[in-house]
């Protein structure tokens, strides 16, 4: 059985040219908003879209806590997270 955000996929295009790194989670509060909160700020910063900042929120939230670290750690370092 495939995982809920199996069908969620991060636009092509929008993505920022050169992504920020996943070390800017390193230190961070743990909360998962606070995640997902900074790193749209670091996306925004680097050029991402509107666009690519939304669908790595429905990405980031479409499962556990675990998933809001793995899709955030992955788009920051400009990785798929599917």
């Amino acid at each position: 059985m495939a995982p809920d955000n199996a069908l969620i996929t991060l636009p092509s295009e929008g993505a920022p040219d050169d992504p920020p790194g996943s070390g800017i989670l390193l230190g961070m509060d743990g909360n998962a908003f606070s995640i997902i909160g900074n790193t749209k700020r670091a996306l925004r910063q680097a050029g991402a879209s509107p666009e690519y900042l939304a669908a790595y929120v429905r990405l980031a939230t479409s499962g556990d806590y675990d998933n809001v670290i793995r899709v955030s750690a992955s788009v920051l370092d400009g990785e798929d997270p599917s």
